[in-house]
């Protein structure tokens, strides 16, 4: 590959001389000087050049109105492609890049060798404003055609909990840490292999003369089965020579302790976040790094993992997805003219066995609605947008058979995320030196919601959302795996998995220097389910309790978790549970958003006669 573009060059070079050498016949009176090229280019050549300039810039433009800026699938495509001449320009970019870290050394075909193909892979990064950044080409192996046993054994490589990046970054918002953001260009060209592995020539770039030979890998590269795994070890590597310790809780969260000053690295892949208390240090650290990979300082985070962050002057967080909510829009032909919901689902909205196909033509016609992209897409938007977690949780139980009603369930999804995509999930802790934990908990019961194809009647959906302080960390709304005979059986299972997050947290905690000093409180709507995690009865409607869950009750005995009544109208895990009423659904909504999560200090009975609540609880103590 390399031979093959200098010996281009080099011809290139020859056809040079040999015209220079004819001119200067052709001239044989002129002066024996070279002549700088530059100096004999005339104002129409130089204004051809202009054009020609404006004109690529100009198409550019137009492929971005007219369309948005459509990535091409295909090196075919992208030869035909508005974006073309930077698009070979990043490729030559990446093939020199595999030279810079000795990749590969090309081969000829060893007899009976399981050869992987290779492909052309583009992008086009944008900032959140839409910007266009950079044009990227990568080269990547086609692992489907991996042999197990001779091309790869172990695969795994861990991954960020998107939680932890929010706890991190409301760390560093409360103590007021420096927060910047690296990236590791080419990272799977960094790392060795230990399995031999040879891929084919990249499309567009054979060599003359060489066509059957192959290369034979060095290093991981793109596409492989096994290079996440290589690149994850190469990395974590690096980071345990320069005195990092991996989290227990999160194996992609790195710390550095040099007396009081530290350093939090959490990554996903070859994207870092740096957190940290002394910039002296962490561009020593930064440093060393990068002399053993090939690290890009992009300062502040701005946009991570599709994840706009934003820094306000106090040092609290701003996070948003707009940019992606408005990227499948377009793509599913959501725009301003869509008609605004206040709402992601209808109050009390329960699909039947009539909302489900029966006829040919109706299957038809819904095996040609995009619903499973359109709840793909829609899932992503979930890790800053809560709020429509529960209704995209409904219409997902349908991915393996659907109709078009809920076809227009998610698209209604779309539309709320659409006409509210500028809300955005603050980061902004009260608190300066001691971050509170406490989570909320909720569960429905008899739930006659049913799945195709899944006996799921009556198992209740449940739900929770953590907090640390008035930061929103984590939240869940999922169905529970059995049947419960009671309401308090119902919370009970839910409260319980509730639990379990939470001491994941505070072990977490506890790992990034704020360890929690009491109980992390669990707020709860049923006095029975808080009643008997305390207690140990044991009768005909418990005796039948999953033993699993009897653990929530080892931590509110060790001391970990201490369950405390909350009245329903404040249960701001309810939205996770069921379709809301409006009115409802904003107040909860706009609480966690606004950080007002703590429930108001008022005696039980005279808040809840103060908001009219209606739950059996308040009922019966007389509210």
């Amino acid at each position: 590959m390399r031979e093959y573009v200098e010996a281009k060059g080099a011809g290139v070079a020859e056809g040079a001389d040999e015209s220079s050498a004819d001119e200067g016949e052709k001239n044989a009176g002129a002066e024996e000087a070279s002549v700088d090229p530059e100096s004999q280019r005339t104002d129409d050549d130089l204004r051809n050049e202009c054009k020609h300039l404006l004109a690529r810039k100009i198409t550019v433009l137009k492929a971005i109105i007219n369309g948005g800026i459509k990535v091409p699938e295909t090196r075919r495509a992208a030869l035909k492609s508005a974006f073309w001449p930077d698009l070979f320009k990043a490729e030559l970019t990446e093939l020199d890049a595999f030279g810079e870290f000795d990749v590969w050394e090309l081969v000829p075909r060893p007899p009976g060798a399981n050869v992987v193909g290779t492909r052309w892979v583009y992008d086009i990064k944008q900032d959140a404003e839409g910007n266009i950044l950079r044009y990227k080409a990568r080269l990547v192996a086609q692992g489907f055609s991996q042999k197990e046993g001779v091309d790869f054994t172990d695969t795994f490589a861990p991954t960020m909990h998107l939680k932890t990046m929010r706890l991190l970054l409301s760390l560093a918002a409360a103590k007021k840490m420096d927060v910047r953001q690296y990236d590791v260009s080419t990272a799977f060209l960094h790392a060795s292999l230990k399995e031999e592995v040879f891929v084919a020539q990249p499309p567009g770039h054979v060599i003359a003369g060489k066509e059957g030979w192959v290369y034979r890998l060095k290093k991981a590269m793109y596409g492989l089965r096994n290079a996440p795994k290589a690149w994850g070890d190469f990395f974590q590597a690096q980071l345990s020579e320069q005195g990092f310790v991996q989290s227990q809780q999160d194996e992609c969260l790195w710390t550095l302790t040099a007396g009081e000053s530290v350093i939090h690295i959490l990554y996903h892949v070859d994207d870092s976040l740096v957190v940290s208390n002394d910039e002296v240090l962490r561009d020593v650290v930064m440093t060393a790094l990068g002399k053993r990979l090939k690290l890009r300082d992009e300062g502040p985070p701005k946009l991570f993992l599709g994840v706009t962050i934003t820094r306000n002057e106090d040092g609290s967080f701003n996070l948003d997805n707009r940019h992606y909510i408005e990227k499948i829009a377009r793509r599913f032909n959501i725009d301003e003219d869509a008609k605004p919901v206040l709402t992601p689902a209808i109050y009390n909205h329960i699909f039947t066995d009539d909302d489900l196909p029966k006829t040919a033509e109706e299957k038809k016609e819904a095996a040609q609605l995009p619903f499973q992209a359109l709840v793909g897409s829609l899932i992503y938007a979930v890790i800053i947008r809560f709020d429509v977690a529960e209704a995209l949780s409904d219409v997902a139980r349908f991915m393996n058979v659907w109709g078009v009603k809920h076809f227009k369930a998610a698209v209604r999804i779309l539309r709320y995320l659409y006409s509210t995509r500028d809300r955005c999930l603050s980061l902004a802790p009260k608190a300066k030196e001691n971050l509170v934990l406490s989570a909320y908990s909720d569960a429905t019961w008899m739930d006659s919601r049913e799945t195709p194809g899944v006996d799921d009647k009556y198992k209740n959906q449940y739900g929770y959302c953590t907090f640390v302080d008035n930061c929103l960390i984590s939240w869940k709304s999922k169905r529970q795996k059995s049947r419960a005979g009671s309401s308090m059986e119902s919370e009970f299972y839910a409260a319980d998995e509730c639990a379990r997050e939470v001491v994941w947290l505070r072990r977490l905690l506890a790992e990034l220097g704020m360890p929690q000093e009491g109980p992390t409180v669990i707020y709860e709507d049923n006095k029975a389910c808080i009643s008997y995690s305390k207690n140990n009865t044991n009768h005909d409607r418990t005796k039948h309790i999953d033993n699993r869950a009897y653990q929530l009750r080892d931590f509110v005995k060790s001391g970990n978790i201490k369950l405390v009544h909350v009245c329903t109208t404040d249960q701001l895990a309810d939205m996770f549970t069921k379709h809301q009423l409006q009115h409802t659904f904003i107040r909860h909504r706009d609480r966690i958003f606004d950080g007002d999560v703590v429930p108001p200090s008022l005696p039980p009975h005279q808040h809840q006669r103060a908001l009219h609540c209606n739950c059996l609880c308040c009922f019966v103590s007389g509210a």
